[in-house]
């Protein structure tokens, strides 16, 4: 009797596993067939909003599902598609989940992704990515709501991403991509990842390159925060912080960035192609902010240092020393600091403060410089003792004397900055007894 339970026993499970075996080798089957993939594909886009493609599928009972060449894009009538591409995208999923009507995701694996973001001719952004288009799609096919999805862990290998403006240059060029992130414990109710994003290069604007770029991040509620950026350039260090709004169609942003010892001669050779214009190590504390379509409208404060500085060639200078008879030492000179404080708004860099220090003259004073490079400043040169007694005797007549046995000129520039226009700043009783100020190269 207890053989035959015994026999029973083990045809059942024998017939079990057939079973398991049969449906395990249909699902084999079933996820290459051209309906399965219609359906991912289906599925996919109610989610993204975008449209989905993939060159095949892979299936492991175990260890998950991997798309094999995916695409995604979202196309705009008036701009190139925002698309995104990866060599593989692997989901692996917890099974339970499925019986219980819903999709958890333990771990989703992007090897080499290529993001690509073009900006329409009204400023908005096209990005891979469409939530309003995608709850269209989950109505005209009959679901209120998208599958409820909880994404537990992702990490992203050799991604790279390019953001292009509506002229279609470069604004932002990110190679080199590692970024791993995981939910945290606690409240379920709203998406949540923190993690870690660590950069090769990052290339602004086709020309400033940053290397080595690292952050904590936080990703809530469609707020990305970069929460202590570090970063290397131009033999200087950079931090600072970064927060974007990536719901709101204007992608407005807060940026926190400070500079330390950043080799200015190096700097504008590379990005501005202008190698023998100024040196020095750049120090600074900034922060700018502004919606992301527009970077016109942007806005922002700070301090920026030049230190152990020389002007070794600028236009600028070269007329100060012709409106100091021709003193030579002003149109190359070492400085030891150059200060500027400035504001930003309206197109415009307000600059509250000027002042450049060095053993033989101190400048001082304020102005404007515009987005459209239009200069105007009022500015105060003061020479030291040593420096007054090589002034020559015709300059002396526009400087008035100081204490300290100094001589000193308040200063007028004005017009664009690759031509700008400096003069005496005097008033006509003071002015009407002096001969005419040296007239200069326009």
């Amino acid at each position: 009797m207890l053989g035959r339970v015994f026999r029973i026993f083990g045809l059942s499970v024998l017939i079990i596993a057939l079973l398991i075996a049969v449906a395990v080798g249909w699902l084999n089957w079933y996820v290459t067939t051209p309906d399965f993939a219609a359906q991912v594909k289906a599925r996919a886009a109610e989610l993204t909003g975008g449209e989905v493609d993939f060159r095949g599928i892979q299936w492991d009972m175990g260890r998950g599902l991997t798309l094999i060449g995916a695409r995604l894009q979202q196309t705009a009538p008036d701009s190139e598609p925002g698309t995104f591409a990866a060599t593989q995208i692997h989901l692996k999923y917890d099974w339970g989940s499925l019986l219980a009507g819903r999709f958890d995701v333990n771990r989703l694996t992007f090897k080499e992704p290529l993001v690509h973001i073009n900006q329409r001719p009204n400023g908005i952004y096209v990005i891979p990515v469409n939530e309003r288009r995608a709850a269209v799609l989950r109505k005209e096919a009959g679901r209120a709501d998208a599958i409820a999805i909880t994404l537990r862990a992702f990490n992203l290998d050799k991604g790279q991403f390019k953001v292009s403006g509506n002229n279609g240059r470069s604004r932002l060029e990110v190679v080199g991509a590692h970024i791993e992130g995981s939910r945290p414990p606690g409240n379920q109710d709203d998406f949540r990842m923190n993690g870690l994003v660590r950069v090769q290069t990052v290339t602004l604007w086709e020309s400033i390159v940053i290397n080595f770029v690292r952050s904590p991040f936080i990703y809530r509620n469609a707020m990305l925060q970069l929460t202590a950026l570090e970063g290397e350039a131009y033999g200087g260090k950079l931090t600072g912080s970064w927060e974007q709004a990536l719901s709101d169609d204007l992608m407005p942003y807060t940026f926190n960035l400070n500079l330390e010892g950043v080799d200015l001669q190096y700097f504008l050779s590379h990005t501005a192609k202008l190698p023998g214009l100024l040196s020095g190590r750049l120090e600074g504390s900034t922060v700018w902010l502004g919606p992301s379509t527009d970077l016109a409208a942007v806005n922002g404060r700070g301090r920026v240092e030049i230190k152990n500085g020389q002007i070794i060639s600028v236009p600028l200078f070269d007329d100060l020393a012709k409106i100091a008879g021709g003193l030579g030492a002003l149109a190359k000179p070492d400085f030891s600091e150059a200060r500027f404080e400035f504001k930003v708004a309206n197109q415009a860099v307000d600059l509250t403060s000027i002042s450049v220090k060095s053993a033989l003259f101190q400048i001082t004073g304020s102005g404007t410089l515009t987005f459209d490079m239009r200069l105007r400043l009022k500015l105060k040169l003061a020479l030291g003792p040593e420096l007054a007694r090589q002034l020559p005797a015709e300059a002396s007549q526009w400087f008035s004397p100081e204490p300290n046995g100094g001589l000193v000129i308040p200063l007028r520039v004005a017009g664009l900055l690759n031509r700008a226009n400096i003069t005496p700043d005097l008033d006509e009783a003071d002015a009407k007894d002096r001969p005419a100020a040296p007239a200069l190269a326009p």
